[in-house]
């Protein structure tokens, strides 16, 4: 099951990636950000794949040569232009790769944008006001 308050971290690490220049990340960014374990910050991470706030890719590496492999599965196996030879797809040279959905992407730039426009028009009125203060 996954936590609530671990979610509402997760989320907040998120929002913040969706507003960087990086496109996909690997489980092991939020979890060292944030200090979860593994198991638990990959089933956050599922949930909110499942949620549509988040795409799920599968990125198979070569354990000899750590390149992606890029072909498609052929009789459990992968091929790896690197390495010319044919790896045995096991868990082992899978990796979860994830990134924002583009629509929460979105929601998140024009949320960000409203958040700097409030905050410049808090700082414009506090301005007006110590200045209308000041003249009197």
């Amino acid at each position: 099951m996954v936590d609530f308050w671990m979610t509402q971290n997760v989320i907040q690490w998120i929002n913040e990636f969706s507003v960087s220049a990086y496109r996909k990340f690997y489980p092991s960014a939020p979890a060292k950000d944030l200090g979860i374990d593994m198991k638990n910050i990959f089933e956050c991470l599922v949930y909110l794949a499942d949620q549509n706030m988040l795409e799920l890719e599968y990125e198979k590496r070569c354990p000899e040569c750590a390149s992606k492999m890029y072909e498609d599965e052929v009789e459990g196996f992968v091929y790896c232009e690197s390495c010319d030879d044919d790896i045995e797809l096991t868990s082992d040279v899978v990796f979860p790769i994830f990134s924002v959905s583009e629509n929460y992407r979105n929601e998140v730039k024009k949320n960000k944008q409203v958040q700097k426009n409030n905050l410049l028009l808090s700082f414009a009125r506090k301005k007006l006001q110590q200045s209308l203060c000041d003249s009197f």
